[in-house]
């Protein structure tokens, strides 16, 4: 089984509804589950939720946060509750294009069955100007249980969001794991990142392009910028790695404060 998370603190259903509906239609519903984490969503937002839950064949569980909680909170309690071997992470942004059934999940898993120590696998990487490092970025990325296991679930220091996939790449690439590219030619603009990859991106719809969400996310992505910056001139990315506090395991999850549906 493959899990699927999509943190959300979406207002309206525009982008959200395009992505879900995307997942069940080019996905096999019995190789799925789904977990919507959403925090200070709106009670539209909630209602439609609980109404698409009820899709015939879909798995699908919600975790209700009152207030927004940020990426990696909003991502780790998700993963505290997720069943499967391989977990996705998926942005609200996020939508499956027109292909072939399974098509998308395959080509995410594939490098997975053919080398046991690959750890993070997607369809866009982004050359890191604070670590000097390339990353595969996290509006779709699928991660190994294994891989979580041993170094840790996102890192809360990053509150809002902003870094943590960087973070997280520099932590599996020093435990050994290795992080592979899924497409080619990716091409990139001011907004829309997309390759050969079926996913498209309309990128920061969930963050810079909402006016509310911006003051709350804007400054701390200026903020994870300058603690990535700090964290690689320090050597704090080397062996003997010494786990901060603020990434959580799996295995000892403390922080279950939301509902779920």
């Amino acid at each position: 089984m493959v899990s699927i998370i999509i943190p959300s603190c979406c207002k309206t259903t525009k982008w959200l509804k395009p992505a879900l509906d995307s997942i069940v239609k080019y996905t096999s519903l019995d190789r799925i589950e789904l977990l919507i984490s959403a925090n200070g969503i709106s009670e539209q937002v909630k209602e439609f939720l609980i109404e698409y839950k009820k899709t015939p064949g879909l798995d699908m569980k919600i975790l209700f946060h009152p207030e927004r909680v940020g990426y990696p909170k909003a991502v780790n309690d998700a993963c505290h509750i997720s069943r499967g071997d391989k977990l996705v992470f998926f942005n609200s942004d996020c939508q499956i294009l027109p292909s072939p059934i399974n098509q998308w999940i395959d080509l995410l898993e594939r490098p997975f069955l053919d080398n046991e120590n690959t750890g993070i696998t997607g369809p866009l990487e982004i050359y890191c100007k604070f670590t000097n490092e390339p990353f595969l970025c996290a509006f779709l990325i699928m991660v190994s249980r294994k891989m979580l296991s041993k170094i840790g679930l996102l890192d809360l220091a990053f509150k809002s969001g902003h870094g943590e996939d960087v973070d997280l790449s520099e932590r599996a690439k020093l435990h050994g794991f290795t992080t592979k590219l899924t497409s080619e030619n990716i091409g990139e603009d001011a907004s829309v990142m997309r390759g050969n990859f079926p996913a498209y991106h309309e990128a920061e719809i969930s963050t810079e392009k909402d006016p509310e969400v911006n003051v709350y996310f804007r400054p701390q992505a200026l903020k994870n910028q300058q603690l990535l910056k700090q964290r690689k001139a320090s050597g704090y990315y080397s062996l003997p790695f010494k786990f901060p506090s603020t990434i959580p395991f799996i295995s000892n999850y403390k922080d279950k404060i939301f509902k779920l549906v």
